[in-house]
């Protein structure tokens, strides 16, 4: 069992620098997306609020987060690549959130 723990960084180590960081890069992505959830959570979190007669409250909250996640919006929502939705860059979080909705 200890050998094959070893291997796997010796063969790590002998890919190319290129794809070592392609490796990374998909991992980072992975993980962002695996902790945000992407518009699911949004979705989550809106039903939450709306059950509990707080939707202008959610909709400020999601309206801050949208702003703040500007930079990493692509690695987040990554429902307009998996689902293939119709869904531009400069749309906002409401159209999304629709898409999703009549995807699922």
């Amino acid at each position: 069992m200890k050998a094959q723990n070893l291997a796997l960084p010796t063969y790590f180590m002998t890919l190319s620098i290129s794809m070592r960081l392609c490796l990374w890069k998909l991992r980072q992505e992975y993980e962002i997306f695996k902790r945000l959830r992407g518009g699911p959570l949004l979705l989550q979190f809106q039903a939450i609020y709306e059950e509990v007669g707080m939707k202008q409250e959610i909709d400020a909250v999601i309206d801050s987060l949208w702003n703040i996640d500007k930079e990493i919006r692509h690695l987040a929502y990554k429902e307009r690549e998996t689902l293939g939705l119709d869904f531009k860059e400069g749309d906002d979080w409401r159209k999304l959130l629709t898409l999703i909705k009549d995807n699922y």
